[in-house]
């Protein structure tokens, strides 16, 4: 008797939209030797790992596997650690992976960064003949967002409300918010949801400054949602911009994270006196120039840039 086959709305769950086990995230080196790219290892596997491909060669490897970076855990993606900030990330992007879900590397791909159970890990990629080097560097344990600098020794990333900068130096906080609605280096909701940026820090070309955004929350109207999967668990609030309604206040400081105090040295970049342009849609900093600013203004009908 042949067993019936299964269903496709359970094919689509179990693979997670197909996507398990499919190459994503692909980047090539400037030079064009090596691709990194994220993949689990089948069609029902959500633990992504990273993995390089020589262009030489055509030979795969397995650069950094969540599982042996966290040996001694039965690791199947249900247990990892995930900030909330990063949750709310994921499911605007319609994540459903686990393991490695994201990483920042330099144009040559020769080093990476990406977090892992919320702990922040500096991968130095090998030529076709050496072996890859994975580290985890010191990090407040619920890490989110890491960006490399430019030299590849530095990761900025975000904890909580809070810019913080890691690597051989130790682990340090540049600036950050003391309301519960102020928060620094993440991107708004609106500027996630509607407009594709979803990071709020940015290194200089010379990795000496930073930009980066600050959100406050306070003048966004207060929901509470409840869970229809768990629904004896209290309902949970959170500031929702209604269409018509007050929107999150949205600034931008250049930002000196080598500083003894950078939130004292921190310059605000004013990019509308008189509010014209009320969203930040992107922040771009060529190698060769000054930072560049893509803003809009409310009724989405016009965009500047500004340098």
């Amino acid at each position: 008797v042949t067993e019936p086959s299964e269903s496709f709305p359970r094919q689509h769950a179990r693979t997670r939209r197909f996507t398990c086990g499919a190459p994503r995230d692909v980047r090539v080196a400037d030079d064009g030797s090596r691709v990194l790219f994220l993949r689990s290892t089948s069609g029902d596997d959500p633990v992504n790992a990273l993995w390089c491909l020589d262009t030489e060669t055509g030979l795969e490897r397995l650069v950094a596997d969540p599982e042996a970076l966290l040996a001694g855990v039965d690791y199947d993606g249900s247990q990892q650690v995930v900030p909330a900030a990063e949750l709310a990330r994921r499911e605007r992007v319609r994540e459903s992976g686990a393991g490695i879900v994201a990483y920042d590397a330099l144009s040559d791909l020769s080093r990476v960064c990406f977090v892992l159970d919320g702990r922040v890990h500096l991968v130095e990629v090998a030529g076709s003949d050496g072996s890859d080097q994975v580290v985890e560097v010191p990090s407040s344990g619920d890490a989110f967002d890491p960006r490399l600098s430019p030299d590849g020794t530095e990761v900025a990333y975000v904890s909580g409300l809070s810019l913080r900068v890691t690597g051989a130096g130790g682990d340090r906080r540049v600036i950050g918010g003391t309301a519960p609605t102020g928060s620094w280096g993440s991107a708004d909701f609106l500027a996630a949801e509607e407009m594709g940026r979803n990071r709020g820090h940015w290194w200089a070309p010379d990795g000496r400054r930073m930009l980066v955004c600050r959100v406050d929350t306070a003048p966004v109207a207060k929901w509470w949602i409840s869970s229809p999967v768990n629904p004896g668990v209290p309902p949970r609030s959170t500031r929702y911009p209604v269409v018509g309604t007050t929107n999150a206040t949205v600034g931008l400081s250049l930002v000196d994270p080598w500083a003894d105090d950078p939130d004292a040295l921190a310059v605000p970049v004013d990019w509308s006196d008189d509010g014209t342009y009320e969203y930040l849609a992107d922040v771009q900093w060529p190698t060769d120039g000054w930072p560049m600013l893509v803003v809009q203004t409310r009724d989405h009908r016009t965009l500047a840039i500004l340098k």
